[in-house]
């Protein structure tokens, strides 16, 4: 028996148990071998504390954040940014509190060109016997 294409003899509709919540949910098609929590916000974030309490586990990883170049990195970094965490910091607006809405302005005629200004119908002029030139038809009379 021929098994349908993309499955690659896995089952599709996989089940699990979070380990957070304990709800049932469906894993992601490609990192199903992988998944144990589902996409909720706090099961995210209990996955996220669980996956680097594991990497801190680890013994080479023991003592990664020590030492002294790290130490000089961080008091350099401090008395650069003094104000950094003191409160001292001036609030700025957010980004979508401080755009105000556009003027509409009126349509005006202006020397300018624009992107779309009206075409306005051109007749050709004629001369008549006289020698006048005046606004004729669009065709010359034969």
């Amino acid at each position: 028996m021929m098994q349908p294409r993309g499955t690659l003899g896995l089952k599709k509709n996989t089940r699990r148990r979070c380990l957070c919540c304990r709800q049932l949910f469906r894993c992601h098609p490609r990192t199903r071998s992988q998944q144990r929590y589902c996409s909720e916000v706090k099961c995210r974030a209990a996955s996220k504390k669980a996956s680097q309490a594991r990497w801190v586990g680890k013994p080479e990883n023991q003592g990664y954040f020590c030492g002294p170049q790290h130490v000089s990195r961080v008091r350099a970094w401090r008395e650069s940014h003094p104000e950094y965490g003191r409160g001292l910091i001036a609030k700025e607006p957010a980004l979508q509190d401080s755009i105000s809405r556009q003027p509409l302005e009126r349509a005006r005629k202006s020397p300018v060109l624009t992107l779309q200004e009206p075409i306005q119908r051109q007749i050709p002029a004629t001369a008549d016997p006289n020698g006048v030139w005046t606004v004729g038809a669009l065709q010359d009379v034969m």
